[in-house]
């Protein structure tokens, strides 16, 4: 049997000039130019050998020393695999390669391979990207096929995968590519091309657009957008004699009115005199020469023709406006879709059956303010972490053997229908995986990747007696080796069956039929998004928008979901968007929740005025609860008609005899408890010089905040928010400190130092 030689593109070829052998050198070159491998499948592993072996080639390092330092650059489960070779599979690069890659190597891992090339389409990945996966899995998926034919497969491919434009362009190629260099190349040329005629369609779009809302700018006042679609009827107006005799028609003096700009033409009412017309249809004030009283011809009359002359020659330019009509629709079809707006069909009207594009749908600004920043937009995972798994089976069989003297011997088998798996215990099934024996006896594989114990045919002469017969029992152990991952480093999915309700770091997981065993780890929750991109983005509370994308989202306001879901990411302040992203923006405060950030950005004209509660959210971030504005009316202008708190005079708080005061009490339910309170926990209020005074005027502002902001919760007609809930928690849990922001703003800020209270 030959000897299988190792793909072209993992080979080390000889240099011209003397390579670096030693190992120390070649490291210290090495270091900080090569990524480390740490887990993945077969694929993975192949195309990261060869970018190792490019990277060493240019560095100009023997394939000796190449082999020797690779340990240093593989981790976790890679580096496992690696100490469990041999040394004489590691002394030269091509057993190292042939080794590592059979060590990789899971049973059926190629025909997931085979499978997953045959859906890979270009989608949203560019020319380059599409290309490079395409011939990492075909290089592993067909690697035992020739390099002609294998070549030509993946050409195949990738002509009926690509993109719609590209393959049409392929496909109509007169000497189509017959190899994956020359056609890549070609669907770059035709990607570019594409690219340019897009660009030109979408200047003339534009152009048609600006065409279309000068026309629009340019029509006067009065006129009707579908009125430029049709030739108005021409009003009754005096003919001269030539015009009477060429134009029989026009000689009726029953007057004729304009249809209107919409819907049908309707009858006018009748006149009662020959000079009224019918109200709210015409002007007051008449244009001259337009419409007038019928009269008898006369000089004046007759000085109207070259006017009449001009406007009925106006008429015959019908034909041009007809062509440019034509471009405004064809412009109009191309630029309606992207209004979103449904066409029309005006029939029965005086020019035939037209199309009239819809109004153009007017662009206004966003009533909240737009915050334009750098977004980190994160993704699912799809490289989980994953190890060797195996599952342990047990089958248990009841057998009746007879024998005659050991000459004549029999076994049949009692409960055939029953022959059902058992449970394996965990400490068991680890114990036979490690030592691949059961029962003192050596387990043989086969096929690959299943280990089974001796059948009953092996231990018949066990079991049988050397007269009579006898019912005994036999079991057979069977060990399957599959694999286990984990996305998040909590949940499990596994090749050998349902583990989606055992955790990943305890190790094993007990199924109906079968117990799976792994490698135990400590509890770690890893997160189960990873970086996509970095982007230009534009916010606001609600909604962000990244053009480089083509992506509008809706930001997730739920903050459970978002504190659930966020679990084990190392990147702060987070949020989520309807389409599955997780979006984080480094540059904006990280211990503020962003809307209400966006919207404390729109209210800086009212900042002075506004104030806000701020309470622990997820992931260590603050949430700004608005508390409103604080009232115009001061205090003490209220009580005292004083603009300042050093002009209050003095009045008695122990007993309180100010009657304007007694009633503010009294109606907002002020109580002894939330004036000791207040006085406990802000010593600096009962060390000023206005003491309880101002201590009573602050607890009087605090319970008519809490009346306010209670009333406005509790006549919502919707559901309450989550931050209504938090604030309605506040106030009910600490009344004395919720409202310290609006306080501030009225009497001035107070720390909250409590002191020694007597």
């Amino acid at each position: 049997m030959a000897k299988k030689e190792l793909a072209e593109d993992l080979k080390w070829s000889d240099f011209a000039i003397p390579a670096e052998t030693d190992t120390q050198k070649a490291l210290r070159a090495v270091s900080g130019h090569i990524p480390k491998f740490k887990e993945g499948n077969t694929s993975a592993l192949r195309r990261w050998l060869v970018e190792y072996r490019c990277a060493l080639h240019n560095l100009n390092i023997k394939q000796e020393a190449g082999a020797k330092i690779m340990p240093f650059f593989l981790e976790g489960l890679a580096k496992t695999r690696f100490n469990q070779l041999s040394q004489e599979q590691t002394n030269s690069w091509d057993k190292l390669v042939e080794s590592l890659i059979a060590a990789f190597e899971v049973p059926g891992d190629r025909e997931l391979a085979q499978q997953e090339i045959t859906t890979l389409k270009q989608g949203r990945l560019s020319i380059a990207e599409y290309a490079r996966k395409l011939k990492t899995l075909g290089d592993y998926a067909y690697e035992g096929i020739p390099e002609s034919v294998r070549d030509g497969l993946l050409v195949n491919h990738f002509m009926h995968h690509a993109a719609n434009h590209i393959r049409r362009r392929l496909l109509r190629m007169d000497n189509p590519p017959k190899t994956l260099e020359e056609i890549i190349r070609r669907a770059e040329k035709f990607q570019r091309l594409h690219d340019l005629e897009e660009l030109e369609k979408e200047d003339e779009l534009i152009a048609a657009m600006t065409q279309l809302m000068r026309t629009r700018e340019d029509r006067p006042p009065e006129s009707n957008f579908r009125s430029s679609y049709r030739q108005p009827a021409a009003p009754p107006r005096e003919e001269n004699r030539e015009h009477q005799q060429g134009r029989r028609d026009w000689k009726s003096n029953k007057p004729r009115y304009p249809p209107r700009g919409k819907g049908f033409p309707t009858q006018p009412p009748p006149r009662r005199y020959p000079s009224e017309y019918p109200k709210g249809r015409f002007p007051d004030t008449r244009p001259p020469g337009r419409f007038r009283d019928q009269r008898p011809p006369g000089p004046d009359n007759r000085q109207e023709g070259p006017r009449e002359e001009s406007y009925r020659n106006s008429r015959g330019e019908g034909s041009a406006a007809k062509r440019l009509l034509a471009y405004l629709t064809v412009a109009m079809m191309l630029v309606v879709p992207a209004w979103a707006g449904k066409p029309q069909i005006c029939g029965f009207q005086q020019g035939g059956n037209l199309f009239v594009p819809p109004s153009i749908l007017p662009c206004e600004s966003p009533r909240t303010s737009i915050v334009s920043t750098r977004a980190d937009l994160f993704e699912l995972r799809t490289d989980p972490m994953r190890q060797i798994a195996h599952a342990c089976y047990k089958q248990v069989f009841k057998v009746n053997t007879f024998s005659l003297f050991g000459i004549f011997s029999t076994a049949t088998m009692t409960d055939s229908g029953s022959n059902g798996f058992q449970q394996v215990r965990t400490q068991e099934c680890r114990e036979a995986v490690r030592s691949k024996q059961y029962a003192g006896k050596d387990m043989t594989e086969g096929p690959k990747g299943v280990y089974r114990s001796a059948s009953f045919g092996e231990n018949i002469g066990n079991y049988t007696a050397w007269f009579g017969g006898k019912e005994v029992e036999h079991d057979e152990f069977i060990i399957v080796v599959g694999e286990v991952a984990s996305f998040d480093g909590e949940s499990t999915i596994s090749t050998l069956g349902d583990t989606s309700k055992c955790s990943y770091p305890s190790g094993n997981c007990k199924m109906a039929e079968a117990t799976v065993v792994w490698s135990e780890s400590s509890p770690y929750r890893a997160c189960k998004y990873q970086k996509m991109t970095s982007v230009d983005a534009f916010i606001t509370d609600k909604h962000i928008a990244v053009p480089e994308l083509k992506m509008f989202s809706t930001i997730s306001q739920d903050m459970r979901f978002t504190q659930l879901e966020s679990k084990g990411c190392l990147v702060g302040n987070v949020y989520f968007t309807d389409d599955g992203k997780m979006v984080s923006f480094p540059e904006l405060p990280s211990d503020l929740w962003i809307p209400d950030y966006v919207r404390m950005k729109q209210d800086h004209h009212r900042r002075k005025r506004a104030a806000y509660l701020r309470l622990g959210g997820p992931n260590n971030t603050t949430i700004a609860i608005s508390l409103g504005e604080k009232f115009a009316t001061p205090l003490i202008y209220k009580y005292f008609k004083v603009d300042a708190l050093e002009k209050i005079p003095q009045f008695e708080t122990d007993p309180i005899t100010h009657p304007d005061i007694l009633a503010d009490i009294k109606a907002f339910g002020v109580t002894n408890d939330l004036l000791m309170s207040r006085a406990k926990r802000y010593d600096q209020e009962r060390k000023n010089s206005l003491g309880s005074q101002l201590i009573v005027l602050k607890c009087i502002r605090i319970r008519q905040y809490r009346y306010r902001e209670f009333t406005r919760i509790h006549k919502l007609s919707g559901e309450k928010t989550e931050k209504d809930n938090q604030l309605l928690i506040a106030m009910g849990e600490d009344e004395v400190n919720a409202f310290d922001a609006l306080l501030d703003l009225e009497f001035g800020k107070s720390e909250h130092n409590p002191g020694n209270f007597p």
